[in-house]
């Protein structure tokens, strides 16, 4: 590693010479291990929720929620 100011020739850099091999990798500097993980496979496919605007404030609610997640509006089950 070099350094270089504005108007300066090249210098060689202060760090200590293990600083210099650090590759800034977190894993490694801790010792951690990764292990690779399966993808996760869905036994079925994921079945789509009816869903419908708040009378409050319009934002999108799945019809099994009486309570709009964003206003509060407490509705009764549809």
């Amino acid at each position: 590693l070099t350094t270089r100011g504005r108007g300066e020739a090249a210098r060689p850099s202060r760090l200590p010479p293990r600083a210099r091999e650090r590759t800034g990798d977190l894993f490694e500097h801790f010792g951690v291990r990764p292990e690779p993980r399966a993808a996760a496979t869905p036994s079925a496919p994921p079945r789509a929720t009816r869903a419908t605007a708040c009378r409050g404030c319009g934002w999108v609610r799945a019809l099994v929620d009486t309570t709009c997640p964003m206003c509060g509006l407490h509705e009764a089950p549809e």
